[in-house]
């Protein structure tokens, strides 16, 4: 098994490795064109990070994320307006209740994105990690179902946290589904801290945890 950065040549095989492993997410529902432009944004960006896991050539495990999560989406955005917009109208056709909960966060994201390019500091919010300077954000991890107990996962999310360290972060966010038993469990055992749990747009409850680097 070799850990190494993520490159271009990565992207369809991530984005495969995504789907499988996320079928009902609200990033999987936006289409295969917008999840393209997630992962390509990420790894042009001089923001993003990311780690894959390869056997025998091919990718079975990845982490991402970015060094700087106030204005990723917005870059996603620029990269690509007609994916976006497609994919916002598509997750709005399968979910309406999300138009509501959309506009929400496009609010959130806009407030916060002008206060990190303003350097305002925010006002203390429940749900919203603040943009830091030393501060880094997982936004993604996925594993092919095939080598699940591998060791996969912990190898690259280790290799990512050596990517935030030598970008000077101090610490790294990350959140998970409460419910989700295995992905909480995975945090913890690879040395992330609970920090709070937190009730979301959709109602649903989310637990944020911490790498301190």
């Amino acid at each position: 098994m070799e850990i190494t950065d993520l490159k271009l040549s990565h992207l369809k095989e991530v984005v495969k490795i995504h789907c499988q492993a996320f079928p009902d997410f609200n990033l999987t529902l936006m289409g295969r064109p917008f999840i393209h432009t997630y992962y390509l944004t990420t790894i042009i960006s001089p923001n993003g990070l990311g780690s894959v896991a390869l056997q025998e050539g091919q990718v079975i495990a990845f982490v991402t994320g970015t060094v700087e999560s106030a204005t990723f989406l917005w870059q996603v955005f620029l990269k690509s307006p007609p994916a976006f917009i497609l994919g916002i109208m598509r997750i709005c056709t399968i979910k309406p209740r999300m138009m509501v909960e959309l506009a929400k966060k496009a609010w959130r994201l806009l407030r916060i994105t002008l206060n990190h390019l303003l350097r305002i500091s925010p006002k203390k919010q429940k749900t919203v990690v603040s943009p830091s300077p030393l501060r880094g954000y997982l936004s993604s991890i996925a594993i092919s179902p095939s080598v699940r107990g591998s060791g996969a996962a912990s190898l690259v999310t280790a290799h990512f946290m050596e990517q935030m360290r030598a970008r000077g972060r101090k610490e790294v966010y990350t959140s998970t589904d409460e419910g989700n038993a295995s992905a909480n469990r995975f945090f913890l055992k690879v040395g992330f801290e609970f920090v709070e749990s937190y009730r979301t747009e959709r109602n649903r409850v989310s637990n944020r945890y911490v790498y301190r680097l």
